[in-house]
């Protein structure tokens, strides 16, 4: 009974392995017709003179406190809430529970992010974005050697390419800013393009700003960073721009199943596009 037993289990295995490729391989099929739709409808925009104005200055999103101001909320329920700061400034309180709510499957993360874009414009070559948002770190924050992020860029089309083209992370005591190049590549970039190597200070309110230069030449893209007042990235070069896409950042924590209970604090969110 115990080797039929184990038979079985075996069969039953090995038929969720094979329907969970095939839905992988279903859903790598829509990406890539997204994708491809995509593509031609930047074209056909292209050709017809009508993809946006050519011009725009300063478009601008400056969170003044309300939720419904961002464009997706992820996350169990509860995970995301409001508060005001000492100074009256509006607060995102983004809180990864234990236990199974909020798992991505897909992953095996949890997240507690909000997310906002330029939507309907896209970002176009030259561009520069500008994100920056005070982070807090709570008195009791639990570290983990297990990695997390606490704050992401990302384009439509890089969905398929390994991670963020620009991303705030978090590793045991250390934290990082790393940047990808366009079309993620690990044999490029075996580090993931860490550009900044800091440590984690709790407790009290520590100020976040880059300015991104949009390209898909490695000579015309680049990075500059600022983290608590002082410049820790210095006109980074590289190419971060695939094709005329559309951008959106999220903010907030995703981390590993198994990580702690934690939340982080936000404050001051800006987004601002200069072309």
């Amino acid at each position: 009974p115990a080797v039929t037993g184990l038979a079985s289990s075996h069969r039953q295995l090995t038929v969720t392995v094979a329907d969970s490729r095939a839905r992988q391989a279903a859903l790598e099929v829509q990406l890539n017709q997204a994708i491809n739709d995509v593509k031609a409808l930047n074209e056909r925009l292209r050709l017809l003179g009508i993809q946006q104005p050519a011009r725009w200055e300063n478009f601008v999103f400056d969170w003044k406190g309300q939720l419904t101001e961002f464009n997706r909320i992820q996350g169990a329920a509860g995970a995301i809430t409001t508060s005001v700061d000492s100074e009256g400034n509006p607060t995102l309180i983004c809180k990864v529970r234990a236990g199974e709510a909020g798992r991505d499957p897909s992953t095996g993360h949890k997240r507690a992010e909000v997310l906002w874009n330029l939507s309907p414009w896209l970002l176009l070559e030259g561009d520069i974005a500008t994100v920056s948002f005070d982070l807090k770190f709570p008195p009791t924050f639990p570290t983990t050697d297990l990695g997390a992020i606490t704050q992401q860029e990302h384009q439509l089309l890089d969905l398929g390419n390994g991670g963020p083209p620009l991303a705030w992370e978090l590793h045991g005591t250390r934290r990082r800013l790393r940047r990808m190049n366009a079309v993620y590549d690990r044999a490029r970039q075996p580090e993931g393009g860490v550009l900044w190597v800091g440590q984690v200070e709790r407790g009290r309110w520590l100020s976040h700003r880059y300015f991104s230069r949009k390209s898909r030449d490695k000579a015309s893209g680049w990075v500059e960073a600022w983290h608590d007042g002082q410049q820790v990235v210095q006109h980074a070069f590289g190419d971060n721009m695939d094709v005329d896409a559309l951008l959106y950042v999220k903010l907030g924590l995703y981390q590993h199943e198994s990580a702690p209970e934690r939340e982080l604090w936000y404050r001051k969110i800006r987004l601002e596009i200069q072309r």
